[in-house]
């Protein structure tokens, strides 16, 4: 489950309840089959399965004027792994936030929460808490520059410190980056990152160090392809003598998707991606790679 509530939500409602806002519900629903070829993330590939996910959600979309909106999003996603020994995966979240442009600024806050449960994984069953800020600025060419950050507190259900108290931990990231519409179809972003993670147990600490370039091309106005590709370094440098190493990870990869809308409520999807993560400790290495397809159904519906 994730839960997320916008700074400022009552101000936005107070505009949709006295008729100052355009106000729009839009029902989603996403059903999603694939293929995952390491499902537990291990070194030895062991754990490739088929899925099916299903992601039902409900936005609602409140205009405050012509440069603010206000949002906000309830979102389940349920992943069945077709062994039973490879269990589920649950997210719920529900999100709130706004947007805002002036004078080529583009500002939005996020604040909210969640948690996930893994059935066969309960080490990374987890609540958390999270706050999501961004700006960018437009130039007049149309390139954009902007800043985002995210910073969450997790606590961990079933994950203990060596101590034997629950795990918790505080995760934080900024990215600088730029998006450029080369042309009328072709987008170009990339971003680079920096990286954090503090808890009350030191050997699960760590800090890292990336970028990520990534294109979207319209083929045609209901055709998309999009595709991105990340590097970066992860060092967890905190050991206990004789039972858990400090090291180093160099995680990569490459994602590929393909969109195209059917109607105004209809679009097919495909995606596939690939991850590889070296490390200084043969244990903590593994490759990964995912396909899947499916369809989104989504309607907006104007409630003023």
């Amino acid at each position: 489950m994730k839960w997320r509530i916008q700074l400022g939500l009552a101000t936005g409602l107070l505009f949709a309840s006295t008729g100052l806002a355009e106000v729009v519900l839009t029902p989603e629903l996403q059903a999603i089959a694939g293929y995952d070829s390491n499902r537990y993330r291990e070194p030895d590939n062991a754990s490739s399965d088929g899925f099916f996910e299903v992601v039902p959600a409900l936005q609602l979309s409140w205009f405050s004027s012509e440069t603010t909106e206000w949002r906000a999003r309830g979102q389940y996603s349920g992943r069945n792994y077709l062994s039973s020994t490879n269990g589920q995966m649950d997210t719920l979240s529900v999100e709130g936030g706004f947007s805002r442009l002036c004078n080529g600024f583009s500002m939005e806050l996020f604040a909210g929460g969640g948690t996930f449960k893994d059935s066969e994984l309960p080490a990374d069953d987890m609540q958390w808490l999270q706050v999501s800020p961004f700006i960018g600025y437009t130039f007049v060419n149309g390139l954009q520059i902007s800043l985002r950050g995210y910073l969450s507190q997790n606590t961990y259900d079933s994950r203990l410190t060596y101590d034997g108290d629950d795990e918790t931990g505080q995760y934080g990231v900024i990215r600088p980056g730029f998006n450029w519409p080369a042309s009328m179809k072709l987008n170009v972003w990339g971003e680079v990152y920096a990286e954090q993670f503090s808890a009350n147990e030191p050997v699960d600490e760590y800090s890292g160090l990336g970028v990520t370039v990534g294109l979207d091309y319209d083929v045609t106005p209901l055709f998309r392809i999009s595709g991105s590709a990340w590097t970066g370094s992860r060092d967890y440098p905190n050991e206990i003598p004789d039972l858990v190493e400090s090291r180093t990870d160099n995680p990569s990869g490459a994602a590929l998707s393909a969109r195209y809308r059917l109607t105004d409520w209809l679009a097919l999807q495909m995606q596939g991606g690939w991850e590889r993560v070296p490390s200084t400790n043969g244990n903590s290495e593994y490759d990964q790679w995912t396909v899947q397809m499916g369809i989104t159904i989504a309607q907006d519906f104007s409630l003023h």
